[in-house]
C-alpha cells in the first residue's frame, strides 16, 4: 500500500512565508538591542552643552566636556550683592553649588534610550 502524500495547503504557506520574516526581523532587532544597549559608547545624536558626545566613552565624554575644569572655576566663583544701605552679601561658588559633578550629566547622557525594555530603547 502506497501511502497518501498530504497536501499543504496555500493559505498555511502564505501565512508561514509571511510570519518567518516578521519572526526572524523581531529576533534581530531584539539581539541588536540587547548589544547596543549593553555598550560603553553614548547613543548617537546627544548633545550635552553644545558639544556632541555621540559615541564617546564616559570617561572620554567628561574630558570633551572640560568638566571637570567647569567645576573648578565655578566653584571658585564669587559674587557680591551690594544692597540699597551699603550692605554687602559675598556668595562663593561652594556656597551657592555653583558647580555640577561631570560624572552625573555624562552619566544622564549614558542613560539616554537606555532602562526601558529592549525594543523601547532601540526605537528610543
Amino acid at each position: 500500500m502506497q501511502a497518501k502524500k498530504q497536501r499543504i495547503p496555500t493559505s498555511v504557506k502564505i501565512i508561514t512565508a509571511l510570519l518567518v520574516p516578521v519572526i526572524l526581523t523581531a529576533v534581530s532587532l531584539y539581539v541588536y538591542g540587547v548589544h547596543i544597549q549593553n555598550e560603553d559608547r553614548i547613543y548617537p545624536n546627544i548633545v550635552v552643552a553644545g558639544i556632541d558626545v555621540s559615541g564617546l566613552t564616559r570617561q572620554e565624554a567628561v574630558q570633551a566636556l572640560g568638566l571637570p575644569e567647569y567645576e573648578r572655576r565655578s566653584a571658585a566663583t564669587v559674587v557680591t550683592l551690594v544692597f540699597p544701605d551699603q550692605s554687602e552679601l559675598v556668595i562663593e561658588g561652594n556656597d551657592a553649588k555653583m558647580q555640577h559633578n561631570a560624572r552625573d550629566i555624562v552619566g544622564q547622557a549614558h542613560s539616554i534610550g537606555r532602562g526601558q525594555d529592549v525594543f523601547r530603547d532601540l526605537f528610543a
